[in-house]
């Protein structure tokens, strides 16, 4: 098809245009982690001792293979998964052949392709891509096991839901209604097939040997994916995991006291307290571990999350009903709802992306539509998918809802709105109004709630990732703009101004540092950097004006203190206060302070070193210096 070039090529545009921006080459959160995984296992660590918190244990290997013959360079994978997203286009419409006509097939690859969910998540180094293959893939499998009965297109449908099981576990579910679907292909239609869709020819099969058989060969291949995944989990965590490690967390972040039904971690009112819990699990373990007061495990905390989440709901089961009411809302709404990256903000930086204007407020409604049609009729070609839809959406509204979960469900609903349009067209044209009105009757509502304002993102997160990635790049004056348009977005971002007075003490613009410090300690006073920052600049001022030495360090010292009550494994803050008494001469109180450093950091040598020579030795200060 001439069009798949076509959509291939606008793809290509927008990787060009991604990787001659800052953002091409940045990873973050769990893309960092799977591009770092896959970069272990090259080098010989191939099973890991890291939990599988992060959805798919198999994407590393998968981009451990790219990378073995393209370079650990993330637009090699990102090509394949480009190509891999212009064969899913191809899939739809095979898919809508079997199970519809022609017609509702062409239209559905039209929509697929372009489809702009799609294609950013093909920019990511993400599994997310290769799901959405797997969907479309496992379905077109099922649909001809249903029309040839031949063992081998079961086994790849088995392969197929392993394949999108080991990202997602909750699709899980698409297995279990495929062979509801079997089971209904091989019974005799009581009715005539609905002009909604017309008939495939063949659909039709009888015997419970041969369904028999496509059970096995689908259950084969479903264990001939997840079963090695689940023994490298098992060998990694000695047993504590077999598919994932994230389950309690997630569960908390979508029905915790905290919760909005969107990604929302449960410790949001605390996160300030550090800026080194960039990563899900190690906050999840690490705040998990505080609430209990020792040190938790990855397996005590994930329980810790489960139980603490469950009990909520069982005490407030009004408030969980409402929240849940609201994620079914999110779930059909036409919002990208953000998980790491946001596809509104990158559709305002690629004008590639905003060639692809197909979104979910398109394909939303007259999927729903369609698939509500299909299930009132019992229409036994389109049942099971339908079905699908309902049982992957209860299983994401039990969660969260972020784009990258409603995605799986999105070819589905694309051949569901395919069908709706083609109908609508030809019941207007041939005014058949009996069949427009039930359609409209629907489209209309679902139209109105899909665009319903439910959330409200401000980029100042997204300018505050490019600010990164300029830093990064070895560009810090594009990086400060990029930060103060973050915080235009944002002021409250104290994490934002803590990295930019960071990069402004590097450039030596001090007053402007200052001021950034300044406001952090205003707009997060739980920060614990800003307040050793802000002393360490004082110490330079010190060192600058002599005449207001002495009011610069009693502020320092002051600094110090409020730096080590909010986060006490500030190790230099204490060695820095420290100095600052001992070169007053105040050598107990020094002694004093790295005492108790050394008590709440075990095992870092450097308190030792400076304690042994402290006894009023030039040699103590100078290792205090240090």
């Amino acid at each position: 098809m001439r069009f798949l070039l076509v959509v291939l090529a606008l793809r290509l545009l927008y990787l060009a245009q991604l990787h001659a921006s800052p953002l091409g080459g940045f990873l973050l959160g769990d893309l960092r982690i799977y591009h770092e995984r896959a970069q272990q296992i090259l080098a010989g660590d191939v099973v890991g001792s890291a939990p599988p918190f992060y959805g798919s244990t198999l994407y590393p290997y998968m981009l451990a293979a790219i990378d073995a013959i393209a370079g650990a360079r993330p637009v090699a994978a990102q090509l394949v998964q480009v190509l891999l997203g212009a064969l899913t286009c191809y899939l739809i419409w095979r898919l809508g052949t079997e199970i519809f006509d022609g017609r509702r097939a062409l239209v559905a690859a039209v929509i697929a392709g372009l489809y702009g969910p799609f294609v950013f998540a093909e920019g990511q180094i993400l599994m997310i891509s290769w799901t959405v293959f797997a969907v479309v893939a496992a379905l077109l499998a099922a649909a001809r096991f249903a029309r040839t009965g031949r063992a081998g297109t079961a086994l790849l449908c088995g392969l197929a839901c392993g394949l999108g099981a080991s990202d997602k576990p909750n699709l899980l579910v698409l297995a279990a209604t495929i062979p509801f679907g079997w089971w209904l292909a091989g019974r005799t239609a009581r009715h005539p097939s609905p002009e909604l869709a017309p008939p495939s020819a063949g659909m039709e099969r009888s015997g419970a040997g041969t369904l028999l058989r496509g059970l096995l060969a689908l259950g084969a291949g479903i264990a001939a994916v997840l079963l090695p995944v689940m023994a490298r989990n098992a060998s990694a965590t000695r047993g504590d995991f077999l598919i994932s490690a994230s389950s309690g967390v997630n569960l908390a972040i979508g029905n915790g006291p905290r919760s909005d039904g969107t990604f929302r971690e449960p410790w949001s009112d605390r996160a300030h307290e550090t800026l080194r819990l960039y990563d899900l699990g190690e906050g999840s373990v690490h705040f998990a571990s505080l609430a209990l007061g020792r040190a938790l495990s990855a397996r005590e905390a994930d329980d810790y999350w489960r139980e603490e989440t469950l009990a909520y709901v069982a005490q407030h089961p009004l408030a969980a009903l409402r929240l849940l009411g609201r994620k079914i809302l999110l779930l059909v709404n036409h919002a990208e709802i953000p998980n790491v990256l946001d596809f509104g903000f990158f559709r305002s930086q690629f004008a590639a992306l905003r060639m692809f204007p197909a979104g979910f407020w398109l394909v939303g409604p007259l999927g729903l539509v369609g698939a509500g049609l299909a299930i009132a009729r019992r229409d036994r070609r389109t049942l099971a998918p339908a079905l699908f839809l309902v049982l992957y959406g209860a299983s994401v509204a039990l969660l969260f809802v972020c784009d990258r979960f409603r995605l799986p469900a999105a070819p589905v609903l694309i051949l569901f709105a395919a069908d709706t349009l083609v109908a609508l067209y030809d019941g207007l044209r041939e005014r058949r109004w009996a069949l427009v009105r039930p359609l409209l009757a629907g489209l209309v509502p679902l139209a109105v709630i899909t665009g319903l304002p439910l959330v409200h993102y401000n980029h100042g997160r997204d300018h505050w990732m490019v600010a990164q990635a300029l830093e990064a790049q070895g560009q810090p004056e594009a990086a400060i703009a990029a930060y103060r348009a973050a915080l235009a977005e944002d002021p409250s971002m104290g994490e934002v101004w803590n990295n930019q007075a960071r990069l402004l003490i590097r450039l030596g613009r001090y007053p402007e540092a200052e001021e950034s410090l300044r406001r952090v300690v205003e707009v997060a006073p739980g920060l614990a950097y800003p307040h050793q920052g802000l002393a360490d600049l004082m110490r330079q001022k010190a060192l600058a004006d002599r005449g207001h030495a002495r009011e610069s360090i009693d502020e320092a010292m002051q600094e110090y203190r409020r730096a080590l009550e909010i986060d006490p494994s500030l190790v230099d803050a204490w060695l820095s206060l420290a100095r600052l008494h001992y070169d007053r001469g105040e050598t107990v109180e020094a002694r004093d302070l790295l005492l108790k450093g050394k008590a709440l950091n075990s095992g870092v040598p450097r308190f030792d070193d400076i304690l042994r020579d402290i006894g009023g030795a030039a040699q103590g200060a100078a290792r205090i210096r240090r």
